[in-house]
């Protein structure tokens, strides 16, 4: 009987969802393939701007997938009314799927 009693049920961590934020850039080459003879030299190719375009991608996701993701516009920061919205929208994903969900919000 102290086995069974011992024997921990973990079903709790299927419950879990986490999120993370992280910026995006956009890279976008254009290069072109040249053909070239012998002794004939390629057209340059200039190098990329420094300050490229950057996007917050949100994602948030549970041991079974990703539950949410969003790509937010240029310059757009994550603040306290934007997290608040995002947990309703995986709030109202979830409803009738999941009978309990908890938040992992490990912002280190």
């Amino acid at each position: 009987m102290d086995l069974i009693a011992s024997h921990r049920n973990y079903q709790w961590l299927c419950n879990i969802i986490t999120g993370d934020e992280n910026w995006v850039l956009y890279v976008n080459h254009t290069l072109k393939r040249q053909w070239l003879g012998v002794g004939q030299v390629g057209v340059t190719t200039p190098k990329n701007d420094l300050h490229r375009k950057k996007s917050m991608l949100s994602v948030w996701w549970s041991v079974k997938g990703i539950i949410h993701s969003a790509l937010l516009p240029a310059g757009c920061n994550i603040n306290a009314d934007l997290y608040c919205q995002q947990l309703d929208w995986i709030a109202a994903k979830l409803q009738g799927k999941q009978d309990r969900i908890y938040f992992l919000d490990d912002n280190a």
